[in-house]
């Protein structure tokens, strides 16, 4: 279960160095609400490889309540719980709720920033226990100057699925990503790269695999507000194992996502927020090769 997820937040919490001068520690809590629409020209669950080829359209719900406590000037700690729920019009055997529990904790040391999160992950769909996902990363990185921020994280990945078994697996991703900041912070553009390697309970469902993302990021001053526009283009290349049937090759996927978003205050409480993604799967086997198109609207409230 997610619950599972509170003994790494836990450990962190109690970790030695929080012990630290009180004077300088500093906490922080937020919380957000969101409501939306959202269309789906392609309702499905990839993560079953299901499509069927039909849209629709669906209520989207999300609560989030976070903390950090930067307990010194270079030892961090923080903590978020999220809550989401999709709920279609007419294909309600796909409704989704996904809850998430993060703990992360990192120190700033003189050459780089190190540290490890725990992200777990309980999804159910039509109030059917659907998936569990674990991800421990380690990670480093470091601000270079002013204007250029990398990182390198290494995840490790259990995921399990109650109902399809043989899709239950372990992955092992090395990603790297690069951060350009321009303009004091106004615009940045993103660079990415992750090689995957999950190994599954049957060999067909197991791949090595690369992804490429880049993104571009602008904020604008409108009507007094800081108005927010962001594109991001994402690649993924997986080879799989071995065929699916004696007949058939060993399953190839090229799947290419694209996807906008405009964020706009209303004010320092309220905003909305348009998006669109499309997502073009290109594949040797039938049920990857398709076409997705997503647009929303969403009003958040933040406090």
């Amino acid at each position: 279960m997610i619950y599972r997820a509170l003994l790494p937040i836990a450990l962190i919490a109690v970790t030695p160095a929080a012990s630290a001068d009180n004077d300088t520690s500093t906490w922080t809590f937020d919380s957000e609400l969101e409501a939306g629409y959202r269309y789906d020209s392609n309702v499905g669950l990839t993560q079953i490889d299901e499509n069927t080829a039909q849209s629709d359209q669906a209520t989207v719900l999300r609560g989030k309540l976070a903390s950090s406590w930067q307990a010194t000037d270079r030892l961090k700690l923080s903590a978020s719980y999220q809550l989401e729920q999709e709920n279609y019009q007419e294909f309600s055997q796909y409704d989704l709720q996904i809850q998430t529990l993060m703990g992360e904790v990192s120190y700033q040391f003189p050459w780089a920033k190190v540290g490890v999160s725990q992200h777990n992950a309980q999804a159910d769909v039509a109030d059917d226990d659907f998936l569990e996902f674990n991800q421990t990363s380690y990670f480093v990185g470091n601000l270079v100057g002013e204007s250029f921020y990398w990182r390198l994280a290494h995840q490790r990945v259990d995921k399990d699925l109650p109902d399809y078994s043989q899709r239950n697996a372990e992955a092992r991703n090395y990603t790297a990503d690069m951060f350009w900041f321009f303009n004091q912070g106004d615009r940045f553009v993103t660079l990415g790269y992750t090689h995957e390697n999950e190994d599954a309970v049957d060999s067909k469902f197991s791949f090595n695999g690369h992804q490429v993302r880049t993104s571009i990021h602008q904020t604008l001053q409108v009507w007094g507000q800081s108005q927010k526009l962001s594109l991001s283009l994402d690649y993924k290349d997986r080879d799989y194992e071995s065929a699916w049937t004696a007949q058939t090759a060993a399953r190839q996927d090229q799947i290419t996502s694209l996807e906008g978003k405009w964020s706009i205050p209303v004010n320092d409480y309220f905003g909305l927020a348009l998006t669109a993604k499309h997502t073009d799967s290109e594949s040797n086997t039938n049920v990857a090769d398709y076409n997705d198109t997503t647009a929303g609207i969403r009003f958040t409230l933040n406090f």
